[in-house]
């Protein structure tokens, strides 16, 4: 995949574009330019940025990308199906040594086996057989001394027996009700020490200004399912979402109508276009920014920087 890079890089020189040059177009931070044109796709955020970036620098150079993913697509899938049928070769027992292919016919034969176990088997059980009827005729021949009867052993017996289970079922009570308290114990300490740990509270708060560019802060960010919510008030408006230097929204809303942008885990800098800013409502996870001390009326970028803490 290392050769889209080199690609993209000729298409720029050959456009007259310096890395710089870009930059600015396209929003992308220097190192991560330079990482695509170098195949060092570690060195991106995350994999979803690794398509989003190649496709945006392949747009702004002339280069169709989508076409190139799906050849690199199609090449993995048929070189994964090489690599499988190999695997698969390998575990025949044309690749079996002497001793192991001796092995693996006996794992395949189970019924074979079995068969030569039944003279064994037969063996066994007229042993047995024998042994039962001698035990048979000894018992009748000498019958038990003193009058006391089997009848009386076994009830004997059964009585004891039951006396064990009882006591035994009392000692098995006792542990499950202790056991049963202790995990009642345990349960409601967890859920006490759960409820005193306070989720953390939302914020964004407007900290410079420079002509028509505002930065803000946000702290208090969820760790996933962040969500960024557009909506135009009065009128038509134009926006633009771009997190991290990739684009995940840009279009043009009709009055009343928004568009939710879901924000990718561990984002860090989310830069957003506002084509009337007086007309335009921004809500982050249910809170509405603020935008009582931006004084422009039309064209605004604003910077969200997240902070973590």
């Amino acid at each position: 995949m290392d050769n889209i890079g080199k690609v993209l890089r000729q298409a720029r020189i050959d456009q007259g574009m310096t890395i710089d040059d870009l930059q600015k177009k396209t929003r992308i931070q220097k190192r991560y330019l330079i990482a695509i044109e170098n195949g060092d796709f570690d060195q991106l955020p995350g994999q979803f940025y690794v398509r989003a970036f190649i496709k945006q620098y392949g747009e702004n150079v002339g280069i169709d990308t989508e076409s190139y993913f799906k050849t690199v697509e199609k090449t993995e899938q048929s070189d994964d199906s090489v690599k499988q049928v190999k695997e698969e070769e390998e575990q025949t027992p044309s690749n079996l040594n002497a001793e192991n292919r001796s092995s693996y016919l006996t794992r395949q034969q189970p019924e074979n086996r079995w068969h030569s176990l039944i003279p064994q088997i037969l063996v066994i059980a007229a042993v047995i057989l024998v042994v039962f009827i001698v035990w048979l005729f000894y018992k009748r021949a000498n019958p038990s001394p003193s009058g006391i009867s089997e009848k009386g052993k076994v009830t004997s017996v059964k009585s004891s027996s039951v006396s064990q289970m009882r006591s035994s079922k009392s000692t098995s009570s006792k542990k499950a009700s202790s056991s049963k308290s202790s995990v009642v114990s345990q349960s409601k300490s967890v859920s006490s020490s759960k409820s005193s740990e306070k989720e953390p509270t939302q914020s964004v708060a407007l900290k410079s200004q420079s002509g028509s560019n505002y930065t803000f802060e946000i702290t208090g960010l969820k760790a996933s399912g962040n969500k960024l919510i557009l909506s135009a008030v009065n009128s038509n408006a134009w926006d633009k979402v771009i997190v991290d230097g990739a684009t995940l929204y840009s279009g043009l809303l009709s009055a009343g109508q928004s568009t939710t942008v879901s924000l990718p885990d561990g984002a860090q800098i989310i830069t957003m276009t506002l084509g009337a800013t007086a007309n335009s409502k921004v809500t982050i996870n249910d809170q509405i920014v603020d935008f009582s001390a931006i004084t422009t009326p039309g064209v605004s970028n604003l910077t969200f920087n997240i902070v973590k803490k």
